[in-house]
């Protein structure tokens, strides 16, 4: 079986493009970033992470490709950052992969930063959330964004859930597909 991020990507294949805009909003060591660039080669992808252990690996990882923008600074700053509409988009919530469990994404803003990138998708364009329940932040910000997408009115969004149903604190993601421009 897939694992949940490879299921995410295979999702996103299908809206990024050559010339698509892109946005990694949890960079982490680079993997969703680097899925990006390879397949918007001409398009523009922006890249975030308040640590810069991420940055420096994703760095490493993608040979300084001229459509990234890595980006420094909390998701929920990207409208300083951008300014065109999304095609995709990725958070990949909960702590650095073998870096500190201590820094972890937020619930709150989380969810702010998550409604900013709704905003910021253009109609059919494709926003992946994937949630990790198995710590104690990662339980309220699945709780919080399962809560956002079960509010959207499905004449707004198309929205699925895809989850491992035997296994209590597995990872789970929604895709989360714009239908309309609020």
């Amino acid at each position: 079986m897939k694992k949940i991020t490879e299921i995410a990507h295979e999702l996103l294949s299908s809206y990024v493009h050559q010339t698509a805009v892109c946005a990694d909003f949890t960079m982490g060591n680079g993997y969703d970033t680097r899925f990006f660039a390879e397949r918007a080669v001409d398009g523009t992808v922006y890249a975030f992470d308040i640590q810069e252990a991420a940055l420096n690996q994703t760095k490493k990882l993608l040979n300084d490709p001229a459509n990234v923008r890595l980006i420094l600074d909390n998701h929920l700053f990207m409208d300083r950052y951008i300014q065109d509409k999304l095609d995709a988009a990725v958070f990949n919530f909960g702590y650095l992969p073998n870096g500190s469990t201590a820094i972890t994404t937020d619930a709150e803003v989380s969810l702010t930063a998550v409604k900013k990138a709704f905003g910021l998708c253009k109609k059919h364009a494709l926003l992946v959330l994937v949630c990790y329940p198995g710590h104690a932040q990662g339980a309220k910000e699945a709780i919080e964004i399962t809560k956002w997408c079960e509010s959207l009115d499905a004449h707004t969004a198309r929205i699925m859930k895809i989850t491992m149903v035997n296994k209590p604190h597995a990872p789970f993601l929604f895709a989360v597909e714009k239908l309309s421009e609020l």
